[in-house]
């Protein structure tokens, strides 16, 4: 992810907490993406630390600023399953296409699969773009695989 904007991905750890709390405060950004979160602090801050310490979130990082995020959940034999966010103020500027692309070149090897709604054509452009494929059309979401 070399562009002018210096994006850089990495995988988040446990001291990363925050950044990650922070980036998740935006509660319309967090339900955008899919993520429901719990109300209880405490409950949110042991599922983050659980998440970190697997290596499951893939931070993106602006200078010393977390501006989004990849999650990765193991699915079935050697499938993992691929969310992001992205702030908003950070939309339509490619970068989650340049994340993406990163993170697949990093991390080859199982199948990636992502869902997208299908509405939301920005991410069914990402996806596409990177070279997923699509494999099912539900009522309100499409299934993509790499």
């Amino acid at each position: 992810m070399q562009n002018q904007a210096q994006e850089k991905g990495r995988w988040l750890t446990l001291t990363d907490l925050l950044a990650v709390q922070k980036l998740l405060s935006d509660r319309q950004l967090a339900l955008t993406a899919g993520i429901t979160l719990v109300a209880d602090q405490n409950i949110q801050t042991w599922a983050l630390n659980n998440w970190l310490n697997q290596q499951r979130l893939w931070g993106i990082w602006q200078g010393s600023e977390l501006i989004g995020l990849l999650s990765a959940f193991p699915l079935a034999d050697q499938q993992v399953e691929l969310g992001y966010l992205l702030q908003r103020e950070q939309w339509g500027k490619g970068i989650m296409t340049r994340a993406l692309q990163e993170f697949l070149t990093q991390n080859p090897g199982p199948i990636y699969q992502a869902t997208a709604k299908k509405e939301n054509l920005a991410s069914q452009k990402v996806l596409l773009k990177v070279g997923f494929k699509v494999i099912n059309r539900g009522n309100n979401e499409i299934t993509y695989r790499f």
